[in-house]
């Protein structure tokens, strides 16, 4: 899966701040409460600006990275007899880019310490959930690695 608009996270380094939002979904099993659901949507939306997306370095994270936390988080659920839609917390879920091996998607931050870019102070609580896709399509090539999706 390709999120064409996690791939503006690039673009936004120099250019004039837009509104932006990134979308990512899944097809999954999962329950929530007592409702079990089976082959349902999952679909999840980040609502934010360009200028919010920071660029962290190899020395903070482990690898460069493009990184936005500032926005409106938002979950939705489609199963074949309901739909669900909730809205997260500030400061709960981000979106990244891993320019060094390509993989994009959403994240969340751990309990604790809060992540503050920077200083690069408690990088440990950035919790990215990826990759939820790839830069490129399904197979990238990144130096010394092959990613296949």
């Amino acid at each position: 899966m390709i999120f064409t608009a996690m791939m503006l996270l690039f673009a936004a380094g120099g250019a004039m701040a837009e509104p932006i939002r990134y979308t990512g979904f899944v097809i999954t099993d999962g329950q929530l409460g007592n409702w079990k659901f089976h082959n349902a949507r999952v679909v999840l939306t980040f609502d934010s600006d360009t200028k919010n997306v920071q660029m962290l370095d190899e020395s903070c994270v482990g690898t460069k990275a493009a990184f936005n936390a500032t926005g409106v988080a938002k979950v939705t659920i489609i199963d074949h007899e309901r739909i669900a839609t909730a809205r997260f917390d500030p400061n709960q879920i981000f979106v990244s880019f891993d320019q060094e091996y390509g993989g994009v998607g959403f994240g969340s931050f751990a309990p604790g310490a809060p992540f503050v870019a920077a200083s690069c102070s408690n990088p440990e609580s950035l919790q990215p959930g990826y990759p939820l896709a790839l830069h490129h399509g399904t197979m990238d090539f990144a130096p010394g690695t092959i990613w296949i999706g």
